[in-house]
């Protein structure tokens, strides 16, 4: 099988991955802001417009269906002319927002989708009775505006899964919906951890009431002044949210005590500031918990008899942890701990929590190790390890030659780390004999979905540091930082990786791509001994006998306006591959396209040069041809190599990069494909 392998440099299993650089399908509105709408005369016409800056929309009179797509926000409407024959509406991903006034008057309007991306409802969008009996809302919701759904009489049904917290709902009167003002007979169906922040923001005696009555479908209730609580019967998910400390309880006392034989996991909500006693007390199938970082104490007993958890995390906000919270909780190999030893309680009546022979162990910042051995050394039923950071695991590692070398570190992120705004991956790169820094926001690399790795349960997130040539055998740093708090150091480099991959060739795929990484390291190697910087990374091969075809012989092909001419061309052999063409007579701000490569526009002197970068492995020998007003020329990478190996003049290390990396070309395209 071609394309991908794993290693795991941990436990012996994770991944080379080989990236072919595919591009992600997209819309054809994504593609092209807006699409020619045609229909079969037999089947109906179709009536279209544009109904935001990148929003647009079409109407089929045969099925009455509108639709809105693009992306970005709506304005407010367009298709007034058929407000009559409108019955369903159909808002694709993309869409922010429903302009004010979007519906109204659409007496026939029966159903509605809206999607995951929209933030915002306008101001009366849905006003003056539509036929709607029921409408979704969904999570992503931030803000529903004045009047919103004023005369929607036949509304009986509202699922609204907005965060109360971050919503903002604009009823003006009370009088949306079905009834008279106040009569609150449209029923809002909420998920249960939000119930009672919908009733206390929302409800009949909040300062800004809508008129619907707010229910909850899932079992429910309150297990504190001001917290709420929730269990999803199909996922075995028990969910505790709101503000303040939970209820301190008895043995199997526990609101949730129907169904503690179902919990499989717990999610607290940042807010809730206590675990009661006895919370999840024998809940023996309870398998996973989050505990946010606006825990301070964990009562007495809470986690007592749970011996399906196997690790916990405890944040750095908690400052008390009771007697015996971990009792019997057998099945618990590791603690991760980021308490600050010096303010916190815990207490451990007979040292006989979590595993009975002591072989827990409880992972704390090095920096606290000798205060956590020597306040609870002899009373805690673990033992202390001084090998955590920001509470990350790596996993493990792969290479990637999707338009630059570069290592991939694959790790693990806390609840904390996938909230924050202001973590990163700081990389420590070599640059020959100095070093240079990468660093990436974590919430950056979060976005990007092709970064999430699932592995069984576990997810993962790929952090890139890009390398160059030179430089495969030199040691990468990678450290995530978050404020002032750092995680734990890993080292690697390409030759780590690669050397692994050789040695194991008796798997089928790692002996598949043994011809790649032993030609990927004899081009680092002959790039180190041309720039004489970097790590030594092995001897360079005799490639006395390669030579770079004719086929890559320059032809002179350019389409040039008068009084421009091409000069010539430069290949840069860093982490990225980089094709610099030089020209003269062209103005310094012209503009160049690529078939969709970036391309950079510089000045260089009296040339004017287009920077054609991220170029893969498998595109070295490939055709590029860059456009311009009024001019066009067409260059290969390798054309540059073939230049080099036939002129008279070239340094004879730098022939052999240039041989090292027509080879590497040839495997990459060998394995790729």
């Amino acid at each position: 099988m071609k394309g991908r392998l794993w290693k795991n440099s941990l436990a012996a299993a994770l991944a080379l991955l080989v990236v072919s650089g595919n591009v992600p399908i997209r819309s054809v509105a994504d593609l092209f802001g807006g699409a020619a709408i045609t229909a079969n005369a037999e089947e109906g016409e179709a009536a279209f417009g544009r109904c935001g800056e990148n929003a647009f929309w079409s109407f089929d009179t045969a099925t009455g269906k509108l639709t809105i797509f693009g992306r970005g926000d709506m304005y407010s409407g367009g298709w007034e002319d058929h407000k009559d024959e409108i019955t369903s509406v159909e808002i694709e991903n993309g869409i922010t927002s429903i302009g004010e006034y979007a519906f109204r008057g659409c007496t026939n309007l029966t159903s509605i989708e809206i999607p995951g991306s929209v933030t915002s409802i306008g101001d009366y969008a849905f006003y003056n009775r539509t036929g709607l009996t029921s409408i979704t809302i969904p999570d992503s919701v931030e803000s529903i505006g004045v009047d919103a759904f004023l005369n929607c009489t036949n509304i009986k049904d509202v699922y609204c899964y907005a965060d109360p917290d971050k919503l903002t709902w604009n009823e003006n009167d009370c009088d949306d919906f079905m009834g008279a003002p106040k009569s609150r007979e449209t029923v809002c169906h909420v998920p249960g951890a939000y119930y009672w922040q919908y009733v206390k923001k929302f409800g009949a005696e909040s300062e800004n009431p809508v008129n619907v009555t707010f229910d909850t479908d899932a079992p429910h209730g309150q297990c504190g002044d001001n917290a709420a609580w929730e269990f999803d019967l199909r996922s075995g998910k028990l969910t505790i949210s709101g503000t303040e400390d939970m209820y301190d309880y008895t043995r199997n006392n526990y609101p949730w005590k129907d169904y503690m034989d179902n919990i499989i996991s717990v999610e607290i909500k940042n807010g809730i500031t206590s675990i009661g006693a006895y919370a999840f007390y024998n809940c023996q199938g309870l398998q996973t918990i989050k505990i946010p970082d606006s825990i301070t104490s964990i009562g007495a007993d809470a986690f007592s008899y749970c011996a399906c958890l196997t690790s916990i995390s405890i944040p750095d906000s908690v400052t008390s942890i009771g007697k015996d919270a971990f009792y019997l909780c057998t099945g618990i190999t590791d603690v991760y701990c980021y308490a600050d030893p010096k303010e916190l309680t815990w207490i451990e009546d007979g040292c006989n929590d979590f595993k009975d022979d002591g072989s827990t162990v409880c992972h704390v910042p090095a920096e606290n190790l000798s205060d956590y051995a020597e306040l609870f050394g002899e009373n805690v039923n673990v033992t202390f390890s001084g090998d955590m950071g920001l509470g990350e695991h790596l996993y493990g590692h792969s290479i990637t030659l999707d338009g630059s070398i570069g290592v991939n570190f694959y790790v693990e992120l806390t609840d904390e780390l996938l909230a924050s705004e202001t973590a990163e991956m700081m990389f420590t790169v070599p640059n020959g004999s100095e070093t240079d820094t990468q660093t990436l926001l974590v919430k950056d690399v979060i976005a990007e979905g092709s970064n999430k790795v699932v592995i069984g349960s576990k997810t993962y997130y790929k952090f890139k540091c890009s390398v160059s040539a030179k430089d495969m055998a030199s040691e990468i740093t990678a450290q995530l930082i978050d404020g002032e708090k750092t995680g734990t150091e890993y080292k690697y480099s390409v030759k780590d990786y690669a050397n692994y991959l050789l040695a194991h060739t008796e798997v089928e795929e790692y002996a598949n791509a043994a011809p790649l990484v032993k030609s990927m390291l004899n081009y680092g190697a002959a790039s180190k001994r041309y720039f004489n910087e970097g790590t030594a990374i092995g001897e360079v091969r005799d490639m006395a006998d390669v030579t770079v075809p004719n086929t890559f012989k320059y032809d002179d092909n350019a389409k040039l306006p008068e009084g421009v001419t091409f000069e010539g061309a430069t290949l840069s052999l860093k982490s990225e591959t980089t094709l610099s063409l030089y020209f003269k007579g062209l103005p310094a701000g012209t503009t160049f396209t690529c078939n969709g490569k970036t391309v950079e526009t510089a000045k260089n002197g009296k040339y004017v040069v287009a920077r054609i970068r991220g170029i893969k492995a498998s595109e070295l020998e490939n055709s590029f041809t860059v456009k311009f007003k009024s001019g066009s020329m067409t260059y290969k990478a390798m054309t540059y190599c073939y230049n080099v190996l036939n002129g008279s003049s070239y340094d004879e290390k730098l022939e052999d990069v240039c041989r090292a990396l027509y080879l590497f070309a040839r495997a990459a395209n060998d394995y790729i494909g």
